[in-house]
């Protein structure tokens, strides 16, 4: 089955004015707003890809140190589309790429210009930062995170002087950020808007059915999902996903370089796979069972544990290895601090194993082997004993028990 690359060799050849934009075309200017655009300037009336991309190779090269998140599908991608009659004379008008670990946020967004007369806006997703992740997770804690507002200033701002239609789309955490912006911006733009394309990003805490932003907009938010997700489950309901068929499983899933494409679309799949429903309802269990205040605690001692490393990118903490650096670290020598990062994380895994009891059906069930029984109960011991020290062991060595 073909991917995206295999859709540019196949509708490459053709301009939108030619055959018209497609969910397709979405997913791949999604991708290439994770280019690094910050080095370059962008001309008042913009730069079209075939001429970005011997700027952007001079600069980068092709092997671009892309960090642990990104792929370098994303570099190859990008030659490909610039050389192609489709998306050759497509411009990039403006770029915004914002990062203060201060005030925990991670935004970018790509203006492109089609050709066509209309506009497609694509916010980045979470990047190698690790204040891109931190801030990923405050959107399981708090009702809305500083790049939700950016993304609608960012819209806002681009409306006051374009006056034509428009599409918004993002990955992942762009995704996210897309809906949210669609969603508060004035009816008079929100008319413009022709579609909002969420790729396999999360969704809000907070219900936003009921508000009036979001009830404009909602017949044109399309959910993109692959079946094994991880990501684009989060605080989404089921019925509002559209599931397509993916050649990878777990967060190679995420990235969308192996969603399934036949002619304009992407193959549409029966539903979630049971390891993205086993995943998605042990997350809803340990939502269930936190405070909001665990939560905020168990995402604040976390990243705090991480930036302690004294590594801002995840690139940066794997090249000594992640493991080494937390050992290193005296951080765990304060036991109320393990304690937030460690019940949390036991909470989850317990809510996963129990989960997974409740899907797999029973013919499943008798065909695993007795090992795996044990295998179930490994993890959680490993962890316990990878952040349990021994004056934790006389106070709580009921609970060690598993």
């Amino acid at each position: 089955m073909g991917n995206i690359h295999d859709y540019l060799l196949w509708r490459g050849d053709l301009k939108f004015s030619q055959s018209e934009f497609n969910e397709v075309d979405n997913l791949i200017l999604c991708k290439l707003a994770l280019l690094d655009l910050q080095d370059i300037p962008i001309p008042e009336k913009g730069i079209c890809l075939s001429d970005l991309k011997g700027i952007y190779l001079e600069k980068h090269g092709d092997g671009e140190n892309l960090g642990l998140i990104l792929n370098i599908g994303v570099i190859n991608l990008f030659k490909e589309a610039a050389e192609s009659e489709r998306f050759s004379k497509v411009k990039v008008l403006n770029y915004v790429n914002k990062i203060d670990k201060v005030a925990e946020v991670q935004f970018s967004v790509t203006d492109f210009e089609l050709g066509d007369g209309t506009r497609f806006i694509a916010y980045k997703g979470t990047d190698d930062t690790i204040i891109g992740f931190k801030e990923d997770f405050n959107m399981g804690v708090l009702e809305s995170v500083p790049a939700q507002e950016d993304a609608k200033l960012f819209l806002q701002s681009v409306c006051e002087n374009y006056k034509g239609k428009l599409r918004i789309g993002g990955h992942s955490k762009g995704g996210n950020l897309s809906i949210y912006a669609a969603k508060s911006v004035s009816p008079e733009i929100q008319d413009r808007i022709i579609k909002v394309y969420n790729n396999d990003g999360p969704g809000f805490r907070s219900s936003i059915s009921m508000e009036e932003g979001y009830k404009r907009i909602k017949d044109k938010i399309i959910n993109i999902v692959p079946e094994y997700s991880i990501v684009g489950v989060l605080l989404n309901q089921p019925e509002d996903l559209d599931v397509v068929k993916c050649g990878a499983r777990g967060f190679y899933a995420h990235n969308g370089f192996r969603w399934e494409v036949m002619g304009a679309e992407f193959v549409r799949a029966e539903g979630l796979a049971v390891s993205s429903q086993i995943f998605d309802k042990a997350l809803q269990g340990l939502e269930e069972n936190l405070s909001f205040e665990e939560r905020k605690e168990f995402t604040d001692t976390l990243f705090d544990m991480l930036f302690s490393t004294g590594a801002d990118t995840f690139t940066e903490l794997a090249q000594k290895g992640i493991w080494e650096n937390l050992k290193s670290l005296k951080f765990f020598d304060n036991s109320e601090k393990r304690k937030k990062v460690l019940d949390p994380t036991m909470l989850l895994i317990r809510e996963y194993f129990k989960t997974a009891g409740e899907v797999i059906p029973d013919k499943v069930k008798e065909s695993l082997p007795d090992t795996a029984v044990e295998a179930v109960k490994h993890p959680l011991k490993v962890i316990e004993k990878a952040f349990r020290r021994d004056d934790e062991k006389s106070d709580n060595k009921e609970n060690t028990e598993i």
